[in-house]
């Protein structure tokens, strides 16, 4: 992990501001600015890459560092639930449909524990209904490891005309409901930030 992990605590969300340029070229390792809101400070992170700013919702109390070309967050709720962003081995020019799909549950298998057993995919979406505003196709994964299942949603998003990204939800299979409906509150709330809007400004919360 090449960033520190860091927590931000505010008590209801934070945004998460990404930054990316019309190449579609995205650096998913985070940076942070310090916010300060109501005597309290704390780290708000970002990427950056460009111009064009994105923004969404995370669930506070969640801690975040940089991962393997991407970002790492631990949910504190539920407990032991993490999202992966990073960017995608496939181009977003391979469709979401068959026969290709046959590649993205090719690729997924990377983000699935080598000593994991019992891999199965339970379920695969393209574009489920959310207010998502890209094209997406989610799977749903199960497998063991000593002592516990797993449940992995992976999801593979085009960003741009370029640039795939990923986004992997791990929990515990008692607790991936929430986990999953943590990850799909950012999908829905994922949208551009004007130009000229101070990240560090409690406006933003």
């Amino acid at each position: 992990m090449n960033v520190a992990l860091k927590r931000f605590a505010w008590p209801v969300f934070i945004w998460l501001a990404v930054i990316c340029d019309s190449s579609g070229a995205l650096d998913l390792n985070p940076q942070f600015v310090q916010m300060q809101v109501n005597g309290n400070r704390f780290d708000c992170p970002y990427f950056l890459d460009g111009k064009t700013r994105y923004s969404a919702h995370f669930p506070a109390r969640t801690s975040i560092c940089g991962d393997k070309g991407g970002a790492f967050f631990m949910f504190s709720e539920p407990q032991g639930a993490t999202l992966a962003m990073r960017p995608s081995t496939v181009s977003p020019q391979t469709p979401f449909r068959e026969p290709d799909l046959q590649i993205y549950r090719k690729a997924l298998l990377s983000f699935v524990a080598a000593h994991a057993t019992d891999v199965k995919i339970e379920k695969q979406e393209v574009n489920p209904r959310s207010k998502c505003l890209w094209n997406i196709c989610r799977f749903t994964v199960s497998s063991s490891l000593p002592g516990m299942r797993i449940m992995q949603e992976i999801t593979f998003l085009n960003f741009s005309a370029t640039q795939q990204i990923v986004l992997i939800t791990t929990a515990d299979a008692s607790t991936f409901g929430q986990a999953a409906d943590n990850t799909l509150q950012i999908l829905n709330t994922f949208r551009s930030i004007p130009a000229g809007v101070d990240l560090a400004a409690p406006a933003l919360l």
